[in-house]
Parts: structure tokens; C-alpha cells; sequence
């Protein structure tokens, strides 16, 4: 997957060499206006990078795509403003969690299909990343990384996965996957929560 990452950062270096700012229409609610940016956003990339794709589907992974071979790594676009506190989405979990240790496998899309396939080990040979390029609004700067090098994930029962800041720290295949198993049943754990407040457990 370095090739990726290679890919990855030449999207963010171009990015803060070439800046683009948020601009804000007061006719549009916000949620629009973030809309309308991620697209000339995503246009700005797919016209400069041809291993780059978009997306052509909502229901996609990645709101684009880096291309290398056969192979297509799903990138999450996040704008965000400079004064924003609070932790950032990833997409669906059991959709990632499906994308990331079971493409080849036929498992449900769910928490509890991949909670099986956890528990029955049926994990794909390989491991795939799932990318994360973040903008700021404001000044245009841009980051970015991946889910398998995020030092610190954030759960949330409703949410499923997040991210406040991205420090990518270097894993190995097993050390990345062990990373993200941990965190999925720290989810799972607090999701049951109020099951276990029930039943007094």
C-alpha cells in the first residue's frame, strides 16, 4: 500500500501548494455550501491526478478514488472549518470493516455479519487502507492520512468511527489489523451499553 500513501501525499502537497479556500454563499445553508465546495474540490483533484477517479455512486465508499493496477483505494473528503471542535465521521463502519479485511468474502454488511466473520476468521488474504483527506475552509490547508496509521480513533456508538486529528504512526499488516479489531469491539462494547444496564450485567 505505499504506493497509495505516495499517491496520497502527492494529493495533499498539491493541495497546499495550491490552495483553495471555502467560499460562502448566504443564500445556502451550510451543509450546502460544504456540498457545493467538496465538488469543486474533487474536480480540482480528478483534473490534476489521472490515477484519480470520483465517484459515481452515494452509496460509494470513497468520495474518490486512487487507482493503482487493479486495484482502487476509496478516499473520504472532509471540509471542515478551523474553529471546528468536534470529531469527524468516517463512512458506514460495517461497510469499512467489510472493505477493509473481507472484500473477497461473501459476508453481510452489518454489525453483526462482520462480528461472524471476526468470531469464524474469515478474513481476506489481503488488507486493504481506506483514505482521509481533510481541508480546512478557511485557509485552504490540507492533511490527510489513513484509517490503518490513525494513532487514535475515536468510538462512538451512534457513529461508529472517528477521527479528531490524524498523526499517521507506522503498523504492520497484523499490528493494523489488531489496531482496528480493538477498536470495533471498544464500539461494539458501548453500543450494548444500555442492554447491559438492563440486565443488570
Amino acid at each position: 500500500m505505499k504506493r497509495f500513501y505516495n499517491k496520497l501525499d502527492r494529493i495533499i502537497k498539491y493541495m497546499n501548494n495550491n490552495r483553495y479556500t471555502y467560499s460562502h454563499n448566504s443564500n445556502y445553508e451550510g451543509r450546502i455550501n460544504s456540498l457545493l465546495s467538496e465538488s469543486e474540490v474533487l474536480d480540482k483533484i480528478n483534473n490534476r491526478f489521472s490515477y484519480v477517479s470520483l465517484s459515481t455512486n452515494k452509496r460509494d465508499l470513497g468520495d474518490f478514488y486512487i487507482n493503482h493496477g487493479i486495484k482502487r483505494f476509496p478516499v473520504n473528503l472532509k471540509l471542515i472549518s478551523e474553529n471546528n471542535k468536534s470529531c469527524n465521521n468516517i463512512v458506514g463502519l460495517p461497510r469499512v470493516m467489510k472493505y477493509l479485511f473481507f472484500e473477497d468474502q461473501k459476508v453481510p454488511i452489518s454489525y453483526l455479519g462482520i462480528s461472524k466473520a471476526i468470531k469464524n476468521n474469515k478474513f481476506s488474504k489481503t488488507v486493504n487502507d481506506y483514505g482521509i483527506l481533510v481541508l480546512i475552509k478557511e485557509t485552504g490547508h490540507t492533511y490527510g492520512g489513513s484509517l490503518l496509521r490513525l494513532k487514535k480513533i475515536t468510538t462512538n456508538p451512534t457513529n461508529g468511527f472517528q477521527f479528531k486529528e490524524i498523526d499517521n504512526v507506522k503498523r504492520d499488516k497484523n499490528e493494523s489489523k489488531q489496531f482496528i479489531l480493538d477498536n470495533y469491539k471498544c464500539l461494539l462494547k458501548k453500543r450494548a451499553e444500555p442492554y447491559f444496564v438492563l440486565e443488570d450485567i
